[in-house]
């Protein structure tokens, strides 16, 4: 009997699923924008230094002005290590190996005449042909660049450009364009290719071709087995001279002058902590009043049950737990949207220049279980709420207000809301070139209006469901009654 009575406290259909989707939307958020918070204060990772153990480079910030007045900004391609700094470093004790990485752009020309594309929204960078093994690239066919005129193409260019080992290919660089040779074809990992695409020539004439003279943009390290790089750092460093600061693996990407996803990442996750807060705070407001107006749609069932003799706690725990189960399992769903969102937000972000290109993030566990726990977070705190009100009165006067009709959707309100619906539409379309500046201003419009809509935003779906269930016979009938 009494599992029968508190069976009467379910929500229905129509607001179930109501409840359930603005709580995984509110899961998506936070599981979405954690996630990428998470990748802009992680560290980048090895990036195109995958085989290095350690990257050197000189500092990459520049400091202008004097005393208290003084102040510095990151560049993104810091001075060149002297070429002597690469003898030293490969000399220090505990080093294996020392490889020198010039970086710099250029444009491989098709035999149409047109510039070949290139992968990671950037364009190809030119190495040395000792940086392969930094990645490592490997030669699927040819041979590595010998004489100044040889150079050796990644796979995805020449596959793009149709070249082979022989073919001539002209090549626009910072010193202007010439034809080379075609000495081989390298390929790296699908993962490491999908970066950047990359070309190699002899160290000398990278060097003389970046325009920038002898020397390297970084240096990158192979340590000898067992060697440990914090004790290594130190020397490495003062081996290289002029400042030179030492990179471990995690964070070699920084290093890599050719790539700016390491950089650029403070204003995006400035701007995704005040956005998403907000955002936040707006969807936890829409979610209380949805549960609002299903625990206000429940006032009979309420009355009843205390008339009956269950006290409030009883009811609270009722509702609280069926409430906690629509937040968990709208977390869990929430959580799998983000990840299925990751690729156009990540191409969002990019496109309005809050993100660098080739930005990617990188899943981590913690976002995930904060979107997950913050579903049954959101529902718990709403359902409180919500429930308050209707257990403050005692069981004769709920039972009396509970025989009233509730209260239509007046003609106000409605006006109102759909006001808001057409301003947060008038908002995005006419205002989406600025979509950063204006997008809390949509939003704010999109939440009045289901604020105001909430009756028919719940009640249709509820009705929809009812009368599709009432033809189920008498136990749809009831099902879609209650």
């Amino acid at each position: 009997m009494a599992m029968f009575r508190f069976r009467m406290l379910q929500p229905r259909p129509g607001a179930f699923a109501g409840i359930f989707v603005m709580i995984a939307m509110t899961a998506t958020i936070a599981a979405a924008v954690g996630q990428f918070m998470a990748t802009g204060l992680g560290a980048p990772g090895p990036g195109r230094f995958a085989a290095a153990d350690a990257v050197v480079r000189a500092p990459a910030t520049v400091t202008f002005g004097h005393g208290d007045g003084a102040d510095s900004v990151d560049v993104q391609r810091p001075a060149r290590l002297p070429a002597a700094a690469l003898a030293r470093v490969a000399a220090v004790p505990g080093v294996r190996s020392a490889v020198g990485d010039v970086s710099f752009p250029l444009t491989v020309i098709g035999r149409d005449g047109v510039p070949l594309p290139t992968r990671g929204a950037a364009p190809a960078h030119g190495h040395g042909w000792p940086s392969a093994a930094l990645t490592p690239y490997r030669l699927l066919d040819g041979s590595a660049p010998r004489a100044p005129g040889q150079v050796v193409l990644d796979a995805g260019l020449a596959r793009a450009g149709g070249f082979h080992p022989g073919d001539r290919a002209r090549i626009v660089s910072p010193t202007g364009a010439q034809t080379f040779t075609v000495s081989g074809i390298a390929a790296a990992s699908a993962a490491q290719e999908q970066r950047q695409s990359s070309v190699f020539l002899t160290q000398a004439q990278a060097q003389r071709l970046s325009g920038l003279g002898t020397g390297f943009d970084a240096i990158g390290v192979r340590l000898t087995p067992g060697a440990d790089l914090p004790s290594l750092s130190s020397r490495i460093a003062a081996a290289a001279g002029a400042g030179a600061q030492v990179l471990d693996h995690r964070h070699a990407e920084a290093a890599d002058v050719g790539d700016t996803r390491a950089l650029n990442r403070d204003e995006l996750v400035a701007v995704l902590a005040s956005g998403g807060g907000t955002m936040l705070g707006i969807a936890v407001f829409v979610v209380a009043g949805m549960v609002a107006f299903a625990v206000e749609g429940r006032r009979r069932e309420i009355a009843l049950l205390r008339a009956i003799g269950a006290t409030p706690a009883q009811v609270r725990r009722r509702l609280l737990g069926v409430t906690a189960l629509i937040g968990l399992l709208a977390g869990v769903a929430g959580c799998l949207a983000a990840s299925a969102l990751w690729g156009p937000f990540t191409r969002a972000v990019v496109s309005v220049g809050l993100a660098p290109n080739g930005f990617a993030v990188t899943p981590n566990w913690i976002p995930y279980a904060i979107g997950v726990a913050a579903g049954p977070a959101v529902a718990i705190l709403a359902t409180l709420g919500a429930v308050h009100r209707s257990l403050r009165v005692r069981p004769g006067e709920a039972l009396v207000a509970s025989a009233l009709p509730q209260r239509r959707l007046g003609i106000l309100r409605l006006l109102l809301g759909l006001i808001a619906v057409g301003g947060g539409v008038a908002i995005v379309i006419t205002l989406k070139s600025q979509a950063i500046a204006f997008a809390s201003l949509a939003v704010c419009c999109f939440v009045v209006a289901v604020a105001l809509l909430a009756p028919l935003v719940i009640g249709w779906p509820a009705a929809i469901v009812g009368g599709a269930l009432r033809g189920g016979g008498g136990t749809g009938f009831l099902a879609g009654a209650s």
